[in-house]
């Protein structure tokens, strides 16, 4: 996982079988906007359109293991961290390797 890309991995089922690709999913970035703050703002919302789209194919784990470079794995853990699904429902362990 980077800015923009993500890759999500895991079992065909919760219980057993293999390991497979759920899913890859894109972050195609903001476009360039003189406006400053206009710019900031589509980014931020990007980022969390980015954030829902990898949640939305990963929707009954209870564990995650997240790799990658840059800041956006720490920023989709606080994500997960704040989504009820993940807060209420799952004891989520999160694990974040550099």
């Amino acid at each position: 996982m980077d800015s923009h890309d993500a890759t999500i991995v895991g079992k065909e089922s919760v219980d057993n079988g293999e390991f497979t690709i759920l899913g890859h999913v894109k972050n195609a970035g903001p476009d360039n906007n003189p406006n400053e703050k206009t710019s900031n703002n589509h980014e931020i919302s990007l980022t969390r359109k980015f954030f829902k789209e990898i949640a939305s194919k990963m929707p009954n784990i209870d564990q995650i293991h997240i790799t990658g470079t840059g800041q956006s794995q720490e920023q989709f853990i606080n994500f997960l961290a704040e989504t009820p699904q993940y807060k209420m429902q799952y004891q989520v362990k999160v694990r974040l390797i550099k």
